[in-house]
């Protein structure tokens, strides 16, 4: 599902103090997947599996500054480091690695699950503009970044 609408310069029709929080807290999350692929790209249990990695990690890196350049556009600094949270994720990541692959790429695969759901979920919060700004410039890449550790979990034996 493809959604076209422009994407004016001017901020989102609604007061931008929600907008902001929402994206800045989206961001975090993408700094924190990224740092989480760095830790995944680092263990030699999932060392096979770098060009899946590095290309996830990719797509998380670009999804960060393109959230970043969204709020500097609304008038705000972007955040520069995962939430609390998110920055257990890398340290889980090793753990899981440490015990097998087939775990280490089902944390991977949950925590893109999560991060999908937590786009749809978000989609209402915002104004007409952000909305768009999500649905056509980064959903679709969180899409792609689950879809690609669903199935490379899948082609792991137990």
């Amino acid at each position: 599902m493809s959604y076209h609408h422009p994407m004016p310069s001017e901020p989102g029709t609604k007061s931008d103090a929600p907008n902001l929080q929402v994206l800045k807290d989206l961001c975090k999350e993408e700094i924190a997947a990224t740092r989480t692929y760095e830790k995944a790209l680092s263990l030699p249990v999932l060392a096979r599996h770098s060009g899946v990695l590095e290309r996830c990690y990719a797509s998380h890196h670009h999804r960060a500054a393109e959230l970043g350049r969204r709020i500097t556009t609304l008038g705000a600094e972007p955040p520069s480091a995962p939430g609390v949270w998110g920055s257990l994720i890398p340290t889980l990541a090793t753990a899981a690695a440490a015990m097998s692959e087939k775990l280490a790429l089902a944390l991977l695969e949950e925590s893109e699950e999560r991060g999908v759901r937590r786009y749809r979920d978000q989609l209402q919060e915002l104004d007409p503009v952000n909305r768009a700004f999500l649905i056509e410039r980064i959903v679709p890449a969180q899409d792609a970044s689950h879809a690609a550790i669903s199935e490379l979990k899948q082609t792991v034996s137990v």
